[in-house]
């Protein structure tokens, strides 16, 4: 069982990390905030909890942009320990956790993926293409035949 608690808790920590840095972060913020807080007796513990996920993701990103791959590993592991400590103490814990990685992490199951159609024109290609919504600075120009 603590295998089990234990993995969950690694998926756990590094789904949060990655939710950390992305668009994602308010709700994902506030859905580790109530799963910490569960029994909602303690404001101050729910706003202590908040403000350690908003430390959490200022570190991240702060070791992003210094590219200090210290800083993911050390705030991995902190979450990672807090969420074993958490999944240990409180057995229903395991499942509002498994249901907020779901929640997070995919599309509503009720929604079908968009699809895609690219369209190249302009001639033949004799290069890379790169896809993408949007490129700016960047100059494409054809090879230069010397």
């Amino acid at each position: 069982m603590d295998t089990e608690i234990a993995a969950l808790a690694a998926s756990g920590a590094t789904t949060l990390m990655g939710l950390m840095v992305s668009d994602c972060w308010t709700s994902a913020r506030n859905g580790f905030g109530r799963l910490f807080d569960r029994d909602g007796r303690t404001e101050n513990r729910a706003e202590n909890t908040l403000t350690a996920l908003d430390t959490a993701r200022n570190s991240l990103l702060r070791g992003r942009d210094t590219q200090d791959e210290s800083v993911t590993h050390a705030v991995a592991a902190e979450w990672r320990d807090r969420l074993h400590t958490l999944l240990r103490a409180d057995p229903s814990a395991r499942a509002e956790l498994r249901s907020l990685l779901d929640s997070l992490g995919e599309p509503p199951r009720n929604q079908a993926s968009p699809a895609v159609h690219n369209v190249i024109s302009g001639g033949v290609q004799h290069g890379q293409v790169i896809q993408t919504g949007r490129i700016d600075g960047s100059v494409l120009s054809p090879p230069h035949n010397d």
